[in-house]
């Protein structure tokens, strides 16, 4: 499964970036895009908990 469409508190999501790849990982998903609006700052932390895990 997969999720292309997440937000972090990078905009208007509840969760931080690597919070938001840790919950991707526990509901079993194995794709998941940070789309945070007009913004790019969460990119990096998504990414070290997506290598990570």
């Amino acid at each position: 499964m997969i999720d292309l469409h997440t937000h972090s508190t990078v905009s208007d999501g509840s969760e931080p970036p690597a919070q938001v790849v840790r919950l991707a990982a526990a509901a079993g998903l194995r794709a998941v895009a940070l789309t945070d609006h007009d913004r790019f700052d969460g990119l990096a932390e998504a990414g070290a908990e997506a290598a990570r895990l």
